[in-house]
Order: C-alpha cells, then structure tokens, then sequence
C-alpha cells in the first residue's frame, strides 16, 4: 500500500461528518484540505447556477472559480457568517451580475462605436455626392 494512500484516508476520515461551518473554521486557521472539501461540495451546484443565468460555459466556469480564488486569497478577512452555503451564491450571484452589466456595456460601446461610424461614413458619402454635383 502506497504510504500517501494511508494518510489520505486518515484525513478524509478526520474530516468526514464536519459541518460547512466547522470546515469553514478549519479554513480560517490555514487549514486548505477543508477549502478543498468545500469547493468539492458546491462548485457544481455554483457552476450550474451561474450557467442558468449566462448560458456561457466557460464564463461560468471562470467566475466560480474566482469565486474560490478569492475565498482563498481572502480567507481571514472575508466576513462570510455561519452559512458558506448562501455566502457562495451570493457571490457567484454578485459575479454573474457583473459580467452582465460588463457585457451590456461592451455592447453598448460597441453598437455606440459602429453607429458612429456609420455615421461618419455616410456623412462622408453624402458630402462625396454633393461635391460630385
């Protein structure tokens, strides 16, 4: 038996039946196999809740797992209350908002950009025509 087997098991039978706030705390003290388990249990019902809304695989994908780098990073000065659970929807939720309003606003810039210049080409064209006669 492979010795890395043994200790693996020893440690997922120390964590098995820890509550989401008890694996939380483990977190907060360094602990990074309790953040392990914690994206293990929710990244797919994250993941699936940020792709009902944006219908962008990879999108969702990348704010999950900003979501959980930041949870990372941030893990000491995160106030995230007893419910890790709510905590991580309503940042996923948070993310997905903001790629929208990001979204909207690159298409804004774009349809203001390409009415411009059409604009600008028809301006152009109207002084060609009156120029011509």
């Amino acid at each position: 038996m492979e010795p890395g087997k043994i200790d693996s098991v020893s440690q997922d039978e120390r964590y098995l039946g820890l509550t989401d706030k008890q694996l939380l705390s483990l977190f907060e003290k360094g602990d990074e196999y309790a953040i392990g388990l914690i994206y293990e249990k929710y990244w797919k019902v994250l993941y699936i809740s940020a792709f009902k809304i944006l219908r962008n695989e990879e999108e969702s994908r990348i704010i999950v797992k900003e979501v959980f780098t930041t949870l990372f990073k941030h893990s000491t000065e995160l106030k995230i209350g007893n419910d890790i659970g709510a905590y991580l929807n309503a940042a996923v939720r948070h993310q997905v908002l903001c790629q929208i309003s990001n979204s909207k606003s690159y298409h804004h810039l774009l349809e203001s950009l390409s009415n411009y210049v059409q604009d600008k080409q028809e301006t152009s064209i109207t002084a060609t025509v009156k120029l011509s006669y």
